[in-house]
């Protein structure tokens, strides 16, 4: 699990991946490393007002993208 935060504290949600997609390239002037989890948030978004919404569960994807060309 990742836990994922805002430094306001309006966010405060943990990631829980269940698959990824992932890919890897190497075409000699460019170079590509591609990292797609998929999973659910479950957690806390905090509005203004002092209003609070639960995130249960809610399905999402999260990524890491390394180029270099």
């Amino acid at each position: 699990p990742w836990r994922i935060t805002t430094t306001c504290g309006a966010l405060d949600v943990t990631f829980h991946p269940t698959r990824v997609h992932s890919e890897k390239k190497n075409l000699l002037v460019v170079r590509s490393e591609f990292i797609q989890p998929v999973g659910s948030f479950v957690g806390e978004l905090r509005l203004p007002g002092d209003r609070r919404v639960a995130i249960e569960r809610v399905a999402g994807v999260t990524e890491h993208q390394d180029v270099v060309w």
